[in-house]
């Protein structure tokens, strides 16, 4: 796993990425190198994650926490405003912070809490996770060794990439062991399907929200619904056959976007679709991009 909480590199505007429930900064990896030629680039882990700030049992509104201490990891860095980006639960915290006035610009891949709390997709999400605990539990340490078997990672991993298999063992093994030592697993997870996501503030900033038409965590577009009021002036990509996590399955296709948009905004064009995307409505899935 990571042995830092906080991941800095590159050159240019600053930029930071924001990993999912669980994850960690390394599950960036695919797309590290190329947005580090271009962007002063932090990644950081999130509260309670493995090697991230610590959480402190008890707490509460706990997504409230998290983006309260990526906003002191902007401090430190420097940066007053930057380029968001951020996948499940930290696409929503993205978008949170760019409510905050942080954004120069926000891309969220398939962003956690756009779906009406409460309802059938609170409680299979709950499901989905608890499973995912409890298999983390009783396999161990020997869960992140397993992860360097093919076949193992084309079960484990199905449901955050489409082609799990292809990934690289040692980022599979980072990523198993970032969700075995994820100390605010249980309560985020009681936090987030209980009171749920709250509302977002107004968004003065340009924000991107790309999904992929195969997202087996948050499928399109049922887990988006609450998004189309919250942020009502939000461009709209569907991802056609990529993941939950489109930096695995698709690291070029991820990376020029988040390039692109991001460039649009300092350009004043970020009105305009990234190349490669047609805008599409947020109710139905299109034909928007493609998998080499």
């Amino acid at each position: 796993m990571p042995t830092v909480a906080v991941h800095r590199a590159g050159s240019g505007a600053p930029m930071v990425l924001i990993h999912g429930f669980s994850a960690s900064w390394g599950i960036w990896k695919p797309v590290l190198p190329a947005l580090e030629r271009h962007h002063d680039v932090l990644a950081p882990t999130l509260l309670g994650h493995s090697g991230g700030p610590e959480y402190i049992a008890g707490s509460h509104a706990i997504s409230d926490a998290m983006a309260d201490a990526l906003e002191r990891d902007m401090d430190s860095a420097g940066f007053e405003r930057a380029h968001l980006v951020g996948n499940s639960l930290g696409g929503w915290l993205a978008l949170e912070l760019a409510a905050r006035g942080r954004a120069l610009s926000t891309t969220a891949f398939s962003p956690a809490g756009g779906w009406n709390h409460g309802g059938r997709e609170t409680k299979r999400l709950g499901r989905i996770f608890r499973q995912n605990y409890w298999g983390l539990k009783l396999l161990g340490p020997f869960g992140a060794r397993l992860m360097g078997r093919r076949r193992f990672r084309a079960i484990a991993l199905r449901d955050v990439a489409v082609r799990p298999a292809d990934l690289p063992a040692a980022l599979a093994v980072e990523m198993a062991e970032a969700a075995a030592d994820c100390a605010i697993y249980l309560p985020g997870l009681e936090h987030l399907t209980s009171p749920g996501f709250g509302e977002l503030a107004a968004i003065d900033s340009p924000v991107l929200i790309a999904w992929g038409t195969k997202d087996r965590i948050l499928p399109w577009p049922a887990y988006a619904e609450r998004f189309r009021r919250m942020v009502p002036a939000a461009q709209w990509v569907p991802l056609d056959g990529l993941g939950h996590c489109p930096m695995l399955d698709d690291a070029q296709l991820t990376t020029k976007m988040i390039l692109e948009f991001a460039q649009g905004a300092e350009g004043g064009s970020a009105t305009q679709q990234p190349a490669g995307a047609e805008a599409s409505s947020p109710e139905l899935p299109g034909r928007a991009a493609t998998t080499a």
